[in-house]
């Protein structure tokens, strides 16, 4: 199995090595991509070409405020989504790391997010059942 991690530069912080450990601890066998663009407007055509080469696209967008942008570029995603038939799990998070420079505060967030993404791909793949309401 193959999933590319795509992400962008404004996101400001590299998430992607903590949570590539962590899925590779959960899943055995598992080839890894990582891809990087300049800007939230690209992550859909970037999505839509790493397509054909992998099994599952993850894709984290960090952003400080939600706003017409977030909306417009999840869109996107969704028709990649429908026109590729391949799954993109859309990690979009609002973060307050815009706001500091505090390493520990920096390194806390990271690992959290390593750790509920991670915990949710192993879900997806292997649980899916779990998602089913009571």
């Amino acid at each position: 199995m193959k999933i590319s991690f795509l992400s962008d530069s404004e996101s400001g912080v590299n998430v992607f090595n903590e949570l590539i450990v962590k899925v590779k601890e959960e899943i055995a066998d598992i080839e890894v991509d990582e891809v990087f663009v300049p800007t939230r407007l690209d992550l859909p055509k970037k999505a839509l070409d790493l397509a054909p080469q992998s099994d599952l696209i993850f894709v984290l967008c960090l952003y400080p405020k939600q706003d017409a942008l977030i909306e417009t570029v999840l869109s996107k995603l969704i028709d990649v989504e429908i026109k590729t038939g391949i799954s993109i799990v859309k990690a979009f998070e609002e973060s307050e790391l815009f706001d500091t420079d505090d390493e520990d505060e920096i390194a806390i967030e990271k690992t959290e997010l390593a750790e509920k993404w991670s915990a949710f791909l192993v879900k997806l793949l292997f649980n899916p059942e779990e998602f089913k309401l009571g």
